[in-house]
């Protein structure tokens, strides 16, 4: 089922009612946090000279290699001065326009497996998706938290590559892709998404998955290899614990988040 004018002009209401509900949000401020460290007590990222973008695709600064998540915070100081509401500004309008999307991704996704189901249903069902994403709770902290702008930046251009392989538009795709992980290493996660949805939703097989998502595994692979290269400079330190308690984290972890899903609760941190 093609895109229709409807589908885009729910994306947009949508888009629409998120930047109205975030513009409610407590004042802007950087935080004693991250922001201090990253953005306050840190120059080397306000400014777009070659030095400014060698730094900001070479460094690791507190862990993760972001060069993109960089670049926006400097491309808004250089429009508006170190103003936390203008940096806010753009967390917002980056969701909303991930929020848009998603409603564009959930309207392919959901005619491809209901396909019996009516056009207006399919619409209710994307749109009422999408405003879950955007507006819950677990959503919050991405958007208002200025040294999050990885968060917002990499999940615009993530739901973005999803959307480009359910359009058959494997090269714009593979663009996207490239945005999310410059923006976050995490977003490599679309890949094996990918997978799935080809696999589980499209009935194709592992194979021709595999052979046309082969640009996106390359993009992923380096991603992954400039991010555990922050290991070896010292910048991400490896806690001393076992892969037992390892494994224990990450699934305490799959289970916070399946909890605040459903149950979104003490979830502030003051």
């Amino acid at each position: 089922m093609s895109l229709k004018r409807t589908d885009y002009g729910a994306a947009g209401a949508v888009m629409l009612g998120i930047v109205a509900v975030y513009f409610f949000a407590p004042d802007a401020r950087f935080l004693a946090w991250d922001d201090a460290a990253n953005l306050l007590n840190n120059d080397r990222w306000r400014g777009l000279s070659s030095e400014h973008l060698r730094w900001m695709w070479g460094t690791r600064h507190y862990g993760p290699w972001q060069p993109l998540s960089w670049l926006s915070w400097a491309v808004d100081h250089a429009v508006w001065g170190l103003d936390p509401a203008a940096f806010r500004r753009t967390n917002v309008f980056l969701h909303a326009a991930a929020s848009g999307l998603f409603v564009l991704v959930c309207r392919r996704l959901i005619s491809e497996i209901l396909p019996r189901l009516s056009s207006s249903a399919v619409l209710f069902g994307s749109v009422a998706a999408a405003v879950f994403f955007g507006l819950h709770p677990l959503r919050v902290e991405s958007v208002v938290w200025i040294t999050e702008r990885r968060d917002v930046l990499s999940g615009f251009f993530a739901v973005l590559s999803v959307l480009m392989w359910l359009e058959s538009r494997r090269g714009l795709s593979a663009f996207a892709l490239i945005g999310a992980v410059l923006s976050k290493g995490t977003s490599i996660a679309v890949v094996p998404f990918l997978v799935a949805v080809d696999i589980a939703v499209k009935k194709r097989t592992f194979r021709k998955t595999f052979i046309d998502l082969l640009p996106h595994i390359a993009i992923a692979i380096f991603a992954a290899i400039m991010n555990l290269r922050g290991f070896s400079t010292g910048d991400l330190p490896i806690p001393d614990i076992s892969w037992v308690d390892r494994l224990l984290i990450s699934l305490s972890g799959c289970w916070f988040y399946l909890e605040k899903t459903f149950l979104p609760l003490g979830l502030s941190p003051y």
